[in-house]
């Protein structure tokens, strides 16, 4: 009940200054700077750059609590509860398995910059989660051995790359698999 009290509230906080707007539009609504040219509709109702009062907030908050409530809701019907207690036991494996694929890979990102730290690629942990990352899913750039010195480094290197996407496709199409 609380939630559709605020929702009526913010409806006619918006109704208000729509119809404040519509009848300022060709007025100084107090902006200045560079965005009074470029004063919308938008910026008229939902973010008011004069109060500050931010309403795409707090209806971001009433648009995800209603539509929890209606999911809640449609969880006691005979049709739709089974098919989401279904849904919600898949959101729980997929998450043990984010969790153990993002380890995974942090696990190859370590490995990665202890033996490849010189190159850009690889010299912390975020260059080196954003290019597995890449790698993981068939954005791999076997290019960025070629910085290394040795020819075994580079064939390390490729060695290193190829097996990482090799165990990936393994491990993606594991899930794939237990998903059928």
């Amino acid at each position: 009940m609380a939630i559709e009290l605020v929702a009526v509230v913010c409806t006619t906080i918006f109704l208000y200054k729509y119809i404040v707007y519509s009848k300022n539009k060709d007025n100084d609504l107090g902006i200045t700077g560079p965005d009074k040219d470029t004063y919308d509709f938008f910026d008229a109702v939902i973010i008011d750059k004069v109060d500050g009062f931010r309403l795409d907030w707090v209806l971001a908050f009433l648009t995800t609590s209603l539509w929890l409530k209606v999911i809640i809701m449609l969880e006691q019907t005979s049709i739709f509860g089974p098919t989401l207690r279904i849904i919600a036991v898949m959101m729980q494996q997929l998450a043990v398995f984010l969790l153990l694929w993002f380890l995974e890979v942090i696990a190859w990102c370590a490995f990665g910059i202890l033996l490849f730290g010189q190159l850009e690629d690889f010299s912390n942990m975020e260059n080196a989660f954003l290019t597995l990352f890449n790698s993981a899913f068939g954005n791999w750039d076997f290019s960025m051995f070629a910085e290394l010195e040795k020819k075994s480094e580079i064939a390390f290197g490729t060695v290193f790359l190829l097996s990482f996407i090799l165990m990936n496709t393994i491990i993606l199409l594991n899930l794939v698999v237990a998903i059928l």
